[in-house]
């Protein structure tokens, strides 16, 4: 189940599921709010596959990750159905619950430095995902993919480092292409863009036009 690349020993299994699950993911953060939750959730199945193939051949703890994805798509679908059938966001004691179920279920398992990460991501996200600024929900999820950018590299999930980059790379676009959208990033048009580029051109003809004119008159005067 492994292969050598660079000389470092690759679960090529766990890199599949995870390469699955980051274009899924990629998909889902230029999604509407509620088309990425049902995205996003799919993207975790294949996330948590990839973190039990890294535990079975491994042998590596990523219980706090397969447990952390378990709890994503609960979270997903609930909040789903509140902004679905009931038109508002998931209330903040239901978002307690799942983060205390999250944290007390992964505490049997925690061990290494990096088995804390998936649990206070989770947290971070959670609590900035169940807001409804735009900005927020993108911020969390920014910072999410940051620490998970961490933790895959400290489970040899290489594969996921230069996954969470990317997705990184994908919200910030996703954020200033809604800011745009939404005015608060005013880019010039293209016609005007056309019009400035012209005008600076014509204007440093000019320009050097005159100088030139000046330069002549001044000879045929002396």
């Amino acid at each position: 189940m492994h292969i050598v690349l660079f000389g470092m020993q690759i679960n090529w299994l766990a890199q599949l599921f995870d390469l699955i699950g980051f274009l899924i993911l990629i998909v889902a953060y230029q999604q509407s709010k509620k088309h990425f939750l049902i995205v996003s959730a799919l993207s975790y199945i294949f996330f948590a596959l990839e973190s039990a193939s890294i535990l079975l051949i491994d042998g590596t703890n990523t219980y706090a990750n397969i447990i952390g994805n378990a709890c994503g798509i609960s979270r997903n679908i609930i909040m789903l159905y509140f902004l679905t059938k009931k038109d508002k966001e998931m209330p903040l004691w239901i978002a307690i619950i799942i983060l205390a179920v999250n944290i007390t279920v992964n505490a049997f398992f925690f061990d290494e430095w990096y088995t804390y990460i998936p649990s206070l991501a989770m947290v971070l996200y959670t609590l900035l995902a169940i807001n409804k600024n735009y900005y927020i929900l993108k911020t969390g999820a920014a910072i999410n993919e940051a620490m998970f950018m961490v933790y895959n590299f400290a489970v040899g999930g290489y594969v996921g480092v230069i996954r969470e980059i990317i997705l990184v790379i994908a919200i910030l676009y996703s954020m200033l292409h809604m800011a745009i959208k939404d005015g608060k990033i005013k880019l010039p048009s293209f016609e005007n863009l056309k019009r400035k580029i012209q005008y600076t051109i014509e204007d440093t003809f000019y320009k050097i036009y005159s100088q030139n004119h000046t330069k002549h008159n001044h000879h045929l005067a002396v």
